[in-house]
């Protein structure tokens, strides 16, 4: 996967650092907020570029207006560091779900060198004069939304894995040969054979019963003795011969094919949805976290303000109204 360039676009976060800048002499002259937060821990900044005041914000050193000022003032630095840990993530899971278009290839080329003279299935599919190039759209949509997310000021992992997913989904619905056209045909009855009566035999004339004249005595006959019973040999067992199963169909193919083709891509969706739930970023909190102060100053709301426009900041849920109790009647008295 190319990746363009690295961390999201921050025009908008850097608009609202800019507008904060501008109000800080306004802020200046507020000093019931701002003494609450801590001295400014310049050294520290300018040696390792911010990145320990960034961790005693997140390790939840500043509070309320402090810690909103510095979410603002290092928007920029955590993004770029969110970036430095998905984009790779990003770019190998992409990679992998391209990679597809190798076996897709292979296959279409193993049902073209097949003893068949006309392709079948897939193969047919793709060579239709009014098909698209089905996997060259595929990794082009795949490439995009990798591109979206890396470039997103707001990326979420939820539509990343939303857009592969219909994104497979087309390539399979593409791939797929279209179910062959049934003809209506009307159905001819067959012409009615009307049976022949059948001939009535004459009867039979009985012929007249010979003579039979009488047999004569036979003398009796000498008793023979039995012959010993000699036992069988056993037979020998027959060869079972084990036919070889039949050729798979062209569809069977397919069929199996799609189904190892989906499991491997399954496989690289979960993997890369697995690794951006692990890596090492930050998330914004949200405003809810940060305490009013005490004194109820103005400098809260107007940070607060500007906190709020941040991308990847979470939304507040709605407020739960409780149903109203249910009217209890009122029997009346007798």
């Amino acid at each position: 996967m190319n990746i363009n360039g690295v961390g999201p676009q921050n025009a908008h976060a850097n608009q609202i650092i800019k507008n904060q800048s501008a109000n800080t002499a306004v802020e200046d002259d507020e000093p019931d907020d701002l003494n609450a937060m801590p001295a400014v821990e310049a050294p520290e900044e300018e040696t390792d570029n911010g990145s320990g005041v960034i961790n005693n914000l997140l390790n939840g050193h500043y509070k309320s207006v402090p810690a909103m000022r510095l979410y603002l003032n290092h928007y920029e630095k955590i993004a770029a560091a969110n970036s430095e840990q998905t984009d790779p993530i990003v770019a190998e899971g992409i990679d992998n779900i391209q990679g597809l278009a190798g076996d897709i290839q292979g296959f279409i080329d193993g049902q073209e060198s097949s003893s068949d003279p006309e392709p079948a299935g897939m193969a047919q599919t793709l060579e239709a004069e009014e098909s698209p190039d089905i996997i060259g759209l595929f990794n082009a949509v795949v490439e995009q939304a990798g591109q979206d997310f890396i470039n997103s000021t707001n990326p979420q992992t939820d539509s990343l894995v939303t857009d592969l997913q219909n994104a497979f989904d087309a390539l399979v619905a593409g791939l797929t040969p279209p179910e062959p056209a049934v003809t209506n045909e009307p159905i001819v009855p067959e012409e009615l054979v009307v049976p022949e009566e059948p001939l009535v035999p004459e009867e039979p004339v009985a012929p007249e019963e010979p003579v039979v004249p009488e047999e004569p005595v036979a003398p009796e006959e000498p008793v023979v003795p039995e012959e010993p019973v000699v036992p069988e040999e056993p037979a020998e067992p027959a060869l079972i011969v084990q036919e070889e199963p039949p050729a798979p169909t062209p569809a069977e193919q397919f069929d199996e094919f799609i189904a190892g083709l989906t499991a491997s891509f399954n496989g690289f969706l979960d993997a890369l949805q697995e690794n951006l739930a692990n890596a090492n970023t930050v998330s914004l909190p949200a405003a809810e976290s940060f305490t009013k102060p005490a004194n109820n100053g103005s400098s809260y709301e107007k940070f607060l303000e500007m906190y709020n426009q941040l991308p990847g900041v979470p939304t507040a849920p709605a407020p739960t109204v409780p149903a109203p109790p249910p009217a209890v009647e009122q029997s009346g008295l007798a």
